[in-house]
């Protein structure tokens, strides 16, 4: 179980940071392709809840993990992971496509 200050900060950061990669994951991940904006509801070690809207309703989903994270200090690499995935489940360019 992840540590309560841990997911706090995680969802934080996640919402505030990077709420473009938390579209991304209900859009790849659980098939809501008209999604326009989402945010993490809540945050444990085996997935997240997030809440989104799409067609001017809000709605809710649950993404799980590949795997448990074991600590808090995975979230990062499993998240950036993800994002990847996400990313080139919906094709769309990542980041480093055709740098260099």
């Amino acid at each position: 179980m992840l540590e309560d200050e841990a997911v706090k900060g995680i969802i934080e950061h996640l919402n505030d940071d990077h709420a473009d990669a938390v579209l991304l994951y209900v859009r790849a991940f659980a098939g809501h392709d008209a999604a326009t904006s989402a945010y993490i509801v809540n945050f444990d070690e085996k997935g997240m809840g997030i809440a989104f809207i799409e067609n001017d309703k809000e709605a809710s989903c649950r993404i799980d993990f590949e795997k448990p994270l074991a600590h808090a200090g995975e979230a990062r690499r499993v998240l950036v992971d993800m994002v990847g995935k996400a990313r080139k489940r919906l094709g769309e360019p990542t980041p480093n496509e055709g740098h260099g």
